[in-house]
Order: C-alpha cells, then structure tokens, then sequence
C-alpha cells in the first residue's frame, strides 16, 4: 500500500483501512515522509468501526462480476428483511418511507424508524429506539469496492488544487473537507479518480516541512487516490504552480459560483447512482470517512485510545459541541451569537431523561464554557481534552491567523481539531452545531461507527450537505446558502 509521502507501494491487504486503522490481512507497506505509510496494527472502535463499514472481503472487490453484484443485492434484500417489524400507514410516514417485507424503508434523508424525520431539516432527532435497521450493511460493501475502483481509475483524473479561504488554501478544517466532496461527487458520478494537488492551509507547518509534507493533505491524511495512481498524481504535483492572487471577492479566491456555493455551484447537489437510495447525508458521511483516513503517523499523534483512557471516557457517553470564539462573529451565526453552557445544557438534560446518560464530553474552544461545566456538577460528570483554548478566543478566522505568518501554530490545532472530532464520533448521543461542519462530521462518523443516526440535537440548524451553511430551510429541505 502507499504511504502519505512515500514513494513506494506494496501489497493490498484483503481489507481496506479507514481512519488510520489497519487493514487486517496481508498487504505490506512502504513509504518515507515521515512514517506516513499504512503500517502497524490496532485502532480505536470508531476506526475500527469505520474500517469495517468500508471493507469488501476479498474476492468481491473492485472486480466484481455482474452476478456477485446480484448476489450482493440479494443479501441486501435478505438483510432488510431480518429487521422485519409491523409496517402500515400508522407505523411508516407516506412522505419519508415504504412499507417492504414487513419493515419501513426510508427514502433517501429521512430516518427514524417510521423514516418520519428529514435529516436536512430537523433540528431535533430523539428517537425512543434509536437502534432501528435503517443501516444496511451491504451499501457499505458496495460503497467500498466502488471507491476503491473508481479511486484506482488514473487515466482522466480529476484534479483540484485551489480551497476556499485566503489564498486558496483552504478555510476551517471541516469546511475544507467538505468543499472537496464537491469535486469528489462529480468525479465519482464519472468513474475518475479524485485528487487534489494544491496547498492545504493546516499542513503549512514545520511538522509537515519536516516529514517532506507542507501544504500537503497526506501530511495527516491516506491519499484519497489509490496506489496505482500514485504516479500519476505526483505528476500533477509537479505541474501545480500556484494561485493567483485576487483582488477581490474577500477571503475567497474561487469563481463566483464556488464561493457562493449551492445552488450555484451544482457539485455538492450530486447523488452518484450508487448512493440514491440512501440520500446526499449518507453518501456525504462516506466521503468524509474516506478522506479523513488518519496516516500512521497522525493516528499516533492523535493517540486517541490513550486519551480515552487518560480521560476516562466510558460509554454510554454525549457528546457536545461548544463552538464560540472566531465561529461566533462570522457569517449568519454571528446574528445571534454565541449561546452559554445553559443552553446547552437543557439539551443536555432531554438527552439524560430519554437516554439515562448523566456522562458528558464536552468539545469546545471556550475556556467560559468549560469554567461553566462547574455549575452543573455534580448532576453531570463532565470529561474534555486538556489544551490551551486562549488562542480561540479571537475575532479573526482560524485560517485567516494561518494565513498571517504570526506564528500560529497550525499542527497544534489540527491535532486538537482531530481528537475532538473523533471523540465527539465516539459519543452515543450528541447536542452540536450543526451549521458547524465540525459537527456534522462528527454525526455522520458516530453513525457509521453506531450503525444508526445516534440522537441528536443541533443548537443552530439542520444537518447541511454543502461547505457553507444551509439557511432558510423548508421542510421539504430547500435552503438558502448563507
């Protein structure tokens, strides 16, 4: 397998990682650049979750014929029809749902185990089982061998090598990730390969300088592209020579269409075939479980079953999203601020009424927030990542300060970025921001890993399926970008 960073490549193993987690048979490894090729075993539940989820048993890859398809479609059928519960008009919404072999089937965004609830428009999804058979393994499968397929398809790829925020480089973390599954949906629904080739703001460091990674994605991350494309995206690497700079249009250096987003730009509107039936909110969360493949070098970094057992992190746990600092005073947010511990913590009390949960993890960049967790002890037992916040409390953008050359410290971040991320995953029931793309992330990986959509409550709006912020929502789901 390729390594971030190296030039070499060895044997695929029979299953594909995610995550960072190894894959569990076979398959050597190789690289330099810092120790970023697959190697080594172990991971956390969530990337073992995820690895699990995006796996294809060998002999049923990429190269499936026509009749392992079919058979892989029975046993979707047949898997259906093993979560088979009393289905009728009272019992599956005729809007979201249809009643088959006995079981509710949701159409594409809508959940719940009558499939009554619209994922792009509900801001509150408190299900009293929340562990109904809306997940079906089988796509995952699909899912799996048709990534790794179209990722190993290097003639026509297509390539992308400019973000939105200054310079091109790229915006908050989440945003970034979920801008590229613009470029990736397209790709996708054209059987090409998806790469990127430009700069990535948060590997501008000299952690990333010092592995041979700056400005590289694969500083952190497994290369979206497959091995066999390995020389053809350094190829392109060495064709990029930069941005040029605008003199207008803000901090976004894109076309107007792309800084405008939705539905301007139709990209993040695309369903590939073969996520249709499920919908825009599973395919974006396979997406981001495909991208976000931690390197062997940032699983380690990252070290996230130490911290868990550092911390104390047991299940059942919630986990909740505190987004203050620069999050509070940009875009449409900034029309009602930020909202204290309090209010959260109403939510938080739903959540330990219906669930019987009184264990929180608390992910925010508020020192005020986490001075407030004091006032609700010891009702609740409070856990959160030990790390210096002073630098969030700031009226200018994380990647505006990137962009400075001040000095701030860009791997840091990233790092603290990361285990928040993947530990509000790891929760079983989640109160958020949901026009934090952040938090989305975080949804859509606790889904994967929990095999359900996990209750939730968002504090500022819908789950939103592009890198802007879903406003002015209807309950059929349109939206306003804003």
């Amino acid at each position: 397998s390729s390594g971030g960073g190296g030039s070499g490549s060895g044997g695929r193993g029979e299953k594909l990682e995610a995550s960072g987690v190894e894959a569990d048979k076979g398959g050597g490894s190789s690289g330099g650049g810092g120790g970023a090729g697959r190697a080594g075993g172990g991971g956390s539940p969530l990337q073992l979750a995820l690895a699990e989820v995006l796996v294809y048993e060998a002999g049923v890859g990429g190269d499936a014929t026509a009749a392992e398809d079919a058979a892989a479609l029975d046993a979707g059928d047949a898997e259906i029809g093993a979560h088979a519960k009393n289905c009728g008009a009272q019992t599956c919404d005729a809007k979201g749902g249809t009643c088959r072999q006995g079981r509710c089937v949701c159409h594409p965004d809508y959940i719940g185990s009558d499939c009554g609830q619209l994922v792009t428009y509900v801001t509150r999804y408190l299900p009293a089982d929340p562990a109904h058979g809306w997940f079906e393994t089988y796509l995952h499968k699909r899912a799996e061998a048709d990534l790794t397929r179209t990722q190993s398809n290097c003639r026509g790829m297509v390539v992308e090598n400019q973000l939105p925020g200054p310079s091109g480089k790229g915006a908050g973390l989440g945003s970034t990730m979920y801008w590229r599954a613009g470029a990736f949906s397209e790709a996708f629904s054209k059987g090409k390969a998806y790469t990127f080739t430009g700069h990535f703001n948060y590997a501008e460091n000299a952690h990333c300088a010092k592995v041979g990674q700056r400005g590289r994605f694969e500083c952190y991350f497994e290369p979206t592209h497959e091995p066999a494309c390995e020389s053809t995206f350094k190829g392109l690497t060495g064709k990029f020579k930069g941005i040029a700079k605008r003199t207008s249009g803000g901090d976004c250096t894109l076309g107007r269409a792309q800084c405008h987003g939705p539905p301007r730009d139709g990209r993040f509107d695309v369903t590939p075939k073969a996520f249709v039936k499920k919908g825009l909110f599973y395919w974006r969360a396979i997406q981001m479980a495909w991208m976000m493949r931690l390197n062997n070098a940032t699983r380690a970094e990252v070290d996230l079953e130490r911290i868990k057992r550092d911390l104390g992190f047991k299940h059942p746990i919630i986990g909740v999203h505190v987004r203050h600092g620069d999050g509070c005073l940009h875009g449409r947010r900034k029309q009602h601020g930020c909202k204290p511990l309090a209010h959260y913590m109403q939510e938080v009390r739903t959540m330990r009424d219906m669930y019987g949960v009184n264990r929180v993890f608390i992910a925010t960049d508020s020192t005020t927030a986490l001075a407030d967790t004091k006032l609700f002890e010891p009702e609740f037992e409070f856990i959160h990542l030990d790390m210096n916040r002073e630098k969030y409390n700031t009226n200018t953008k994380i990647e505006s300060q990137m962009a400075s050359g001040n000095g701030f410290d860009s791997h840091d971040v990233m790092i603290a970025s990361l285990r928040d991320t993947l530990l509000l995953a790891e929760s079983d029931y989640l109160v958020t921001h949901q026009a934090s793309t952040m938090s989305r992330i975080a949804l859509q990986m606790a889904m994967l890993r929990l095999k359900h959509v996990p209750p939730y409550i968002s504090m500022d709006g819908p789950w939103c399926y592009h890198w802007r912020m879903c406003c002015d929502v209807t309950a059929t789901g349109k939206q306003t970008t804003c």
